[in-house]
């Protein structure tokens, strides 16, 4: 964020595969002309901004992208559990969540802390979700018992009990 060098970059964690879903949550955000994309996958993706699904484009605003650089920055490290949660939760949320596309598969009710949320624009395959990978097996559980909520299924596929 905030480097002339990069038009799109995105926060990762190294133990999440890639996925096709993700990418075609990528390229409906690339539509929407939204500087940042959010993305939410999962009952238990209960927080703003998960630091590993979340990214932004430099070129919409790049003044922008330097001031939300600076800003994490001007905050000091600290050594606790989920400290970048917090973080992103404080700093960066308030700033750029209606500059976000905010992709939401179990949040849609909780519009007025979670933001303006889209539907996924394709259908879950199975019960992987954008953010799994090899050491998260214990979420594949929560989402076998956890249909998404209708309202955050796509209107044109509100069929989608795992959207």
């Amino acid at each position: 964020m905030g480097d002339p060098t990069v038009r799109r970059w995105s926060s990762r964690d190294l133990d999440s595969y890639l996925s096709k879903r993700e990418k075609d949550a990528v390229d409906d955000w690339e539509l929407t002309k939204k500087q940042f994309i959010i993305l939410r996958d999962g009952p238990f993706h209960k927080t703003q901004i998960l630091g590993g699904l979340w990214g932004g484009n430099n070129m919409v605003n790049f003044t922008y992208a330097k001031e939300m650089k600076a800003a994490i920055y001007s905050v000091p490290p600290k050594l606790t559990k989920a400290y970048d949660q917090k973080i992103l939760k404080r700093i960066l949320w308030p700033k750029i969540k209606d500059k976000a596309a905010i992709y939401d598969s179990y949040n849609c009710r909780k519009n007025l802390t979670f933001g303006s949320m889209r539907p996924w624009p394709t259908q879950r395959e199975g019960y992987f979700y954008v953010g799994y990978g090899p050491s998260k097996e214990y979420a594949l559980k929560k989402l076998k018992s956890r249909p998404c909520p209708r309202q955050c299924r796509p209107a044109n596929h509100t069929d989608w009990r795992y959207c």
